[in-house]
């Protein structure tokens, strides 16, 4: 019998003592799925979460609403969590059951702005896109800020004159927006205050309050997530005050407040 038990526990007390010292055992792996207006912001939430759970292993991906969707629809099993701007993401997601239950959370919103290139005199105010002198408008395509944008066109009884004057150019992504407006083929376009870069100048900010229409910053566990655990830790980071730091350096508002 003791010969038994050392022949028992021996291994077992060897693999152990192996799974502490490399800290296997409480290392987890998490993907994250989203969209561009974190661009900037993702990189610095994942080191300051790493200062809480450096074992943690956390790789993203960053795309238009429109990639995140397809990705998700035909391979949900690559994602673990998927945090956004775009509420009507999440809210399709959610109607095609791809969250797990009660894993969806809000952190935060983000205004829509105007922007234009440096060297632009003439534009100053937003009414300036119904002059001669704006010819072209960038809206990033089947995204929240193209309907954002439309919708405060449309308040604002520009709407069918822009369109019947063809002003609109649509983009595939945020950056191509920024780098349209940064070289002078556009005169103007409409992104989210989160990446505007220094390079560029704001002619309005319009709050999501104002337009009626929501930027929230949403996310969710995508059903079936291997890694649960860390992407419940994430979710709950995201709404704590080194993460609502980080946020605001980078141009949100924090807190769970709808419109």
């Amino acid at each position: 019998m003791k010969r038994f038990l050392n022949l028992f526990f021996k291994p077992v007390l060897v693999l152990s003592l192996v799974l502490i010292l490399s800290g296997s055992s409480f290392a987890e792996d998490l993907k994250i799925y989203t969209d561009e207006s974190f661009k900037y912001a993702l990189p610095d939430l994942i080191k300051t979460y790493n200062k809480s759970y450096p074992k943690d292993k956390i790789s993203y991906f960053i795309a238009p609403s429109p990639v995140l969707y397809e990705k998700i629809q035909k391979s949900s099993n690559e994602c673990d969590l998927i945090f956004t701007s775009d509420l009507l993401l999440m809210n399709i997601l959610s109607d095609n059951k791809k969250f797990e239950v009660a894993s969806r959370f809000n952190f935060g919103s983000c205004d829509l702005v105007m922007i234009t290139s440096k060297t632009n005199k003439f534009l100053k105010s937003f009414n300036d896109v119904k002059t001669n002198q704006v010819k072209k408008i960038a809206l990033v395509s089947d995204s929240a800020m193209e309907r954002f944008a439309m919708y405060s066109f449309k308040q604002s009884k520009l709407l069918e004159r822009l369109e019947r004057e063809n002003k609109f150019i649509k983009v595939k992504t945020l950056t191509e927006a920024i780098s349209k407006v940064k070289s002078g083929s556009v005169d103007c376009a409409f992104v989210f205050k989160p990446h505007v870069t220094k390079d560029v100048k704001v002619i309005k900010t319009t709050s999501s309050k104002e337009s009626g229409q929501s930027s929230l910053c949403t996310g969710g566990i995508i059903k079936g997530s291997k890694h649960y655990s860390p992407a419940s830790n994430f979710s709950y980071f995201l709404n704590t005050d080194p993460a609502k730091n980080v946020l605001l350096k980078h141009g949100f508002k924090t807190g769970t407040t709808q419109y």
